[in-house]
């Protein structure tokens, strides 16, 4: 059983919508006609405002008919080109006569979709476009499934770097996306025929083929747009995921850092220490003499260090250093403070003869 063309049953209802335009122009010319006649009765005022209401309602009525049938006769048109093939889509062929402006707005819309040129290596897998071409989202897509597959595999800070620089590019294409409608919006609104003064008929059936072309194309930009907002989260997302599991893996790390350290703290002196005693080195017990010489030479060492060798060493070092100030007194002539004589004597055993001349002139030691 054959199926019904479609022109057909939209010339049902270009017929449909021609005597509801009918009917509507009938109701406005009769509404006018009563606005005319001299207003009778108590309430005139309100009676010629609720006709003025019906004449601007039956307007709009008739504009949405109008418009509709338009839209409806071009669908017949184009069911008719392709009379041969009525179950296939006719949206994509027409026969309609363009301007200038139509030429200028395809050459804008198609500069806009125009697909990327990249190299054969990178489309060796693809069979689905013509070779070396792909669309900026396809592209896209494909680098962050593959930032996917190496935050999976080896999460490493230096995939923020790559992250980050995917955000900016899909950044700066939303605002690139978004001037490309600003500037489609002008343009459309200066070839906008009621823009004029006196609108042109002609003017107008070219503005209805013009709208519909930039409509087919700015909803793809919608949809281009809605793709990169998709993937700007899913970038959002994979940046949180590899930032969570990089702080899990060093978490382990520094476990094991921690532990390697108390185990180093702990044996490494005792490791230290077993080596040491453990050397090859004569006992006392196998001297020729006995134990007593131990403690006749540790017991006055130790004594001696824990209770004078301090204050010996003091009363040494002021020995010297008074020795150390008469020699300067007679060798330069001249009182010197106890400032002077330490900075000296630190000259001295550090063996700085040119910090010793520049104080003294030639001290003579």
């Amino acid at each position: 059983m054959e199926k019904t063309p479609p022109h057909s049953q939209k010339l049902r209802a270009l017929f449909g919508e021609l005597v509801s335009l009918y009917i509507l122009k009938g109701s406005h010319l009769s509404l006018l006609n009563r606005l005319l006649l001299p207003a009778t009765g108590k309430d005139a005022s309100g009676e010629l405002e609720r006709i003025s209401r019906q004449i601007t309602e039956t307007e709009s009525g008739e504009s949405r008919r109008l418009n509709l049938a338009k839209n409806l006769t071009e669908g017949i048109k184009s069911d008719i080109i392709v009379l041969t093939n009525t179950t296939a889509a006719v949206g994509g062929l027409g026969a309609e006569a363009v301007g200038t402006e139509f030429l200028v707005l395809a050459l804008m819309l198609n500069l806009q979709s125009r697909p990327l040129k990249i190299p054969r290596k990178v489309k060796k897998d693809k069979a689905t476009r013509s070779d070396g071409e792909m669309e900026v989202v396809e592209t896209y897509q494909n680098y962050v499934a593959k930032l996917h597959i190496q935050a999976n595999r080896r999460p490493q800070k230096r995939l923020f770097l790559d992250i980050n620089a995917v955000q900016e590019e899909i950044d700066a294409l939303l605002v690139m996306g978004n001037c490309q409608w600003v500037v489609v919006n002008n343009f459309m609104r200066l070839i906008w025929p009621w823009s004029f003064h006196v609108p042109e008929p002609t003017r107008m059936d070219l503005h209805l083929i013009e709208d519909r072309y930039a409509r087919s194309h700015m909803n793809k930009r919608a949809s281009v747009d809605s793709d990169l907002l998709t993937l700007r989260e899913k970038t959002t997302a994979l940046k949180e995921n590899v930032k969570q599991t990089v702080e899990v893996l060093e978490e382990n790390h520094g476990k094991a850092i921690r532990v390697f350290t108390i185990v180093t703290l702990f044996f490494l002196p005792l490791s230290f220490i077993s080596s040491f005693m453990g050397m090859n080195t004569m006992d006392i017990r196998d001297m020729e003499h006995n134990q007593t010489i131990y403690w006749t030479a540790a017991v006055p060492v130790t004594r001696a260090r824990n209770f004078r060798l301090d204050s010996l060493e003091d009363e040494i070092a002021e020995m010297h250093r008074q020795s150390l100030r008469a020699n300067l007194e007679l060798t330069t002539g001249r009182h010197l403070t106890p400032e002077v004589v330490g900075l000296v004597e630190i000259a001295y055993f550090n063996r700085i003869p040119a910090l010793c001349y520049s104080l003294f002139g030639n001290p003579g030691f």
